[in-house]
């Protein structure tokens, strides 16, 4: 009952703020009340955040600092964060459940923490796709000519965050490509896209923050160099959402190398492979209506290529 009385409260509170409510057909950014409240809401968010941390670590005379729940998704407010912070892949509401089970089993704890404990790809390509050999320079060379493609390898991302397993990509430097992306994905127009390079290329683009930005939960600001070659994933606040992965052997390295070999930028955009309302896509099935709905160029399916004809 207590709960229910402050939830109570707080919508009472909210809408002698935003009396007026908007219908599901009309975008947020539409209605400066609301584009108000929703920033106010933001900033307050953030400045909590920090005085938490502070606390948190006066408190405890640590410096190093995990943050969960919904809110460590928030890129804005982490990026505010100084010093030693760390989220895991996987931050949100649900952590109560693996919180109970870490104090019963104790896992042995690995370097980095795996987000890829998605399902792994299931199901065949229909022959008529054609699907060819990877061939890392025509991605390089489908990517320069402006292609939007999507790569599909291994097990998925247990979290909302494509991480390069179940993602979407294309180069930030080609104009317009941010608004075809969020045009394809029903995406609000205001909204950025995350730029993505190696561990030792990714401080050329922007601050490095590790990390944070293994699993793209900091944002952070931009360098000169960044605001040239990769404009359209630059938010106009001058921050990116950012994203680093190491110098190995996964597809979006290789992209990554192949592109810095090539002279180019090594940064790319990357978001979601997944349509308006889905989850993440999974299976092969997933994949390819995924491919469809948003008629991309081409798609990588683990070591294979398809290119739109």
């Amino acid at each position: 009952m207590r709960q229910e009385a402050v939830m109570q409260a707080w919508r009472g509170h909210l809408a002698r703020l935003a009396p007026k409510r908007l219908t599901p057909s009309r975008l947020l950014h539409e209605d400066t009340q609301s584009v108000r409240l929703a920033w106010s809401a933001q900033v307050a968010v953030e400045q909590q955040l920090v005085r938490l941390v502070e606390w948190s670590r006066k408190i405890t005379g640590a410096d190093a600092v995990c943050l969960s729940g919904g809110v460590a998704l928030n890129c804005s407010a982490n990026g505010r964060l100084d010093g030693a912070v760390f989220c895991p892949p996987v931050p949100h509401d649900g952590g109560v459940a693996p919180g109970a089970a870490w104090t019963v089993r104790r896992p042995a704890l690995p370097e980095r923490m795996d987000p890829f404990l998605g399902s792994s790809l299931r199901g065949e390509v229909p022959v008529d796709l054609r699907a060819v050999d990877l061939d890392l320079d025509r991605v390089v060379d489908l990517l320069v000519g402006g292609a939007v493609g999507a790569v599909a390898v291994g097990r998925a991302e247990v979290g909302p965050r494509a991480l390069g397993h179940r993602s979407l990509i294309a180069m930030p430097s080609v104009e317009g490509v941010r608004d075809r992306i969020n045009v394809a994905k029903s995406r609000e127009a205001w909204r950025p896209l995350a730029p993505v390079s190696l561990a030792s290329t990714a401080a050329r683009f922007w601050e490095v923050k590790d990390p944070l930005q293994r699993y793209m939960l900091g944002a952070t600001a931009v360098t000169d160099h960044a605001r040239e070659v990769m404009r359209e994933a630059v938010h106009v606040d001058g921050t990116a959402r950012a994203q680093i992965v190491a110098d190995d052997d996964s597809p979006f390295a290789r992209i990554l190398t192949r592109m810095e070999r090539a002279g180019l930028p090594p940064v790319l955009i990357n978001t979601s492979l997944n349509a308006l309302g889905e989850p993440i896509a999974h299976s092969v099935d997933d994949v390819l209506r995924t491919y469809e709905q948003c008629a991309l160029d081409f798609l990588i399916l683990e070591d294979r290529l398809i290119v739109r004809e």
